[in-house]
């Protein structure tokens, strides 16, 4: 029981999940359709991927550029 416990906590603390279940939740409270609410659930977590990993790879491109300017005012 225990590390069932962990297991679902270590799943319910990704950012996406935890976005994606607060979408399901509020589908839920309006009553919408099944089909409704796993589309919006579903395009919830994608889109929060995508976002997540575009945040990634703009910062990682940013990143030369802050130790150049670093460089150059210190």
């Amino acid at each position: 029981m225990n590390d069932f416990l962990k297991v679902l906590v270590d799943i319910l603390s990704q950012p996406a999940i935890l976005v994606a279940l607060i979408a399901l939740i509020g589908l839920i409270a309006q009553r919408k359709k099944l089909s409704d609410t796993l589309k919006g659930t579903t395009k919830t977590f994608v889109g929060f991927l995508v976002i997540s990993a575009g945040a990634g790879i703009l910062s990682a491109s940013l990143a030369p550029f802050g130790r150049c300017l670093r460089r150059l005012f210190m």
